[in-house]
């Protein structure tokens, strides 16, 4: 089990998540205790004790540094008691050089942006049958919402919690909106305070396989003094007005920049690819670092900032041409139901949505046009941040027809059992953000290294190069081509079975990923998936060295349901063995739930099948 307890920027969040897909067995929960004292000025105090019964030694070692993260400017955290409990009751406490603090994992090495701290506690002589315990005490010392609080609370499934319970105690009159899937629930006054007191208990399950997010689907609580979602946008908003402030500099290059044209959505466009190509992202989301964005002209200034940064110049720059736009909170990962009480833990990015086109715009998505998102913001929940405060709205899910990949592979296998050849990567719609980063960090890497990695991710041991378009060209579409060359294995002239490669691949293979994942084994049927339209295609051609053939065609598979089809064609002429794969699918809801997911299971089954195909060579007489 890994123990994560951490602060949603400026609202309170306990978050207990563990591994959803395997088990971490021999290592229990034995007690659980999130007390929060909450002030009507929203700071608040919490306090976390947590006691792990460690099965074996390994488990022991797993769980011996247990780490917190906090907010620095907007919260402190400090190990209040922490000790290894021994089977005969001696008690060995963590040493005062043994707890540090550092920098946040996955943090950017820039200190005007590095406000996530790490305290991390080792305990000591930590072995199997013993009890590690810690205490931990956060304080919010500066709410950025003031006499506003939240919480969110996720209990993993791969864990045993034995006793776990969370109470928040708050002034009477403050009211508290809450929500909660699987733990009980109970409120009661006590000493002029209200008090909200959850309970949890539940074995561990062998495996939780799952694709959604842990806060669509594991046992969770939900609270927040925000009285709706539209409040939570409007108070947003007033700390988002404050920053975008039309500055001389900002008014002179936005000028420049729109100089020559007579078209205002060509403006907004030159303005969107300038923020995009010029302010260097760094990886600050909204949930894990300062919720209030630097000033517009600080962002300009300093040329780098987070997402809401980059949105808040974006906007400057827009506004100084007339042109109207607002920030847009979405999630980044793979959550598609929004909780009832407001919490900042719902949200962890900003996009902009521009009113007078409808087009929404990513410019983090490495110069993706203005109008096309990554397929993974399509469908989501969003939230307009507006001074009249806005109600939640889904993103719209992504038009049949327009989002299309295509992977064109022309290899062939030498008298040593190399393989070697070239490879066309083609992107049009939600799969263009996602092919322009993997350009942008071949570009980074360098080709050739770049190459190395990427078959290296997709099972193949080899060299090669990465060639992507121009990154700087705008345009609908974009493409990466490369050439590689596997390791030999002599093995395959041998009559070794093995999968006709796909080349230097940078996107899903066809089939995967429109109706759920098709590699992922072991995901249940009943288990909900992201969905959208599009179109894959995959030609594959093996060209068969003298004196060899094929011992046998492998079938062809053609399936169709209601709002989808997916074909494999196998064929061989003149030595070359040619695949060819296609997958469409006009899906308009963002999940494959219910029927639909029982559908797309059997269908994703059969790709799985058709992928794993093996072929195997034999001989000329």
């Amino acid at each position: 089990m890994r123990h994560r307890i951490g602060l949603g920027v400026a609202l309170l969040c306990a978050a207990l998540a563990g591994q959803t897909r395997a088990a971490e067995p021999a290592a229990s929960i034995r007690l659980f205790r999130s007390d929060i004292l909450v002030e009507a000025d929203g700071r608040a105090v919490q306090t976390t004790r947590t006691e792990i019964a460690a099965g074996n030694d390994a488990a022991a070692q797993r769980e011996a540094q247990q780490a917190m993260t906090y907010s620095e400017g907007v919260e402190r955290i400090d190990l209040v008691e922490g000790y290894t409990l021994k089977p005969d009751g001696r008690r060995l406490p963590v040493p005062p050089a043994s707890v540090r603090r550092q920098m946040a994992p996955g943090q950017a090495n820039l200190p005007q942006y590095a406000n996530r701290v790490q305290v991390i506690a080792i305990l000591p002589e930590v072995a199997g049958g013993d009890v590690l315990v810690t205490t931990w005490k956060r304080t919010i010392v500066r709410p950025v919402f003031p006499g506003r609080f939240a919480l969110t609370t996720l209990f993993a499934r791969t864990a045993t919690w034995e006793d776990a319970e969370v109470t928040i105690r708050l002034p009477r009159g403050m009211p508290l909106v809450t929500e909660e899937f699987g733990p009980a629930h109970a409120v009661a006054a006590e000493g002029g305070m209200q008090v909200h007191r959850w309970r949890w208990r539940a074995p561990a399950v062998a495996t939780d396989i799952a694709v959604l997010a842990p806060l669509d689907r594991l046992p969770r609580i939900f609270a927040s003094s925000f009285p709706d979602w539209p409040t939570f946008s409007r108070e947003y908003a007033a700390l988002v007005a404050r920053k975008v402030r039309v500055t001389p500099r900002i008014q002179e290059l936005a000028d420049s920049l729109a100089a020559g044209s007579a078209d205002r959505r060509e403006e907004a466009r030159r303005l969107f690819d300038w923020v995009a190509r010029n302010i260097r992202w760094v990886a600050i989301y909204v949930g894990d670092g300062n919720f209030v964005p630097n000033d517009a002209e600080l962002v300009l200034s300093r040329g780098h900032g987070d997402c809401k940064d980059q949105v808040v110049l974006l906007m400057a720059l827009l506004q100084a041409r007339g042109i109207a736009a607002e920030p847009v909170l979405v999630n980044l990962g793979p959550t598609y139901r929004l909780s009832g009480p407001p919490t900042l833990t719902a949200f962890n990015h900003v996009i902009a949505w521009l009113p007078d086109w409808d087009l929404y715009g990513d410019s983090t998505a490495a110069g993706t046009p203005l109008g096309i998102l990554a397929g993974g913001l399509y469908g989501k929940p969003i939230l307009h941040v507006t001074a009249a405060g806005a109600a939640p709205r889904r993103m719209p899910a992504v038009p049949p027809g327009f989002s299309t990949s295509r992977l064109v592979t022309r290899m062939a296998l030498d008298g040593e059992g190399r393989i070697a050849g070239e490879s066309l990567t083609e992107a049009t719609g939600a799969y263009v953000p996602w092919l322009r980063r993997m350009a942008a960090a071949a570009q980074a890497q360098g080709g050739e290294r770049a190459a190395a990695e990427q078959l290296r991710a997709i099972g193949q041991i080899g060299t090669g190069l990465v060639v992507p378009a121009p990154l700087g060209a705008t345009g609908p579409g974009y493409s990466v081509s490369g050439r590689f060359s596997l390791e030999a294995r002599p093995g395959l002239l041998e009559g070794d079975g093995f999968q006709v490669p796909s080349g230097m691949r940078l996107l899903p293979r066809a089939g995967d990923g429109l109706l759920g994942p098709a590699l992922l084994r072991g995901l249940p049927a009943t288990e909900p998936t992201p969905c959208q339209a599009g179109e894959q295609a995959e030609d594959l051609e093996l060209t068969l060295p003298p004196g060899f053939r094929l011992a046998r065609l492998p079938r062809d598979r053609s399936l169709k349901g209601e709002a989808w089809s997916f074909e494999a064609r196998w064929s061989l002429e003149g030595g070359t063995l040619r695949v060819a794969r296609r997958m469409a699918s006009r899906v308009e809801q963002p999940l494959c739930e219910g029927p639909l997911r029982t559908e797309a299971a059997k269908l994703l089954e059969e790709v799985r099948r058709d992928i794993d195909t093996r072929i195997e060579l034999e001989r000329v007489d």
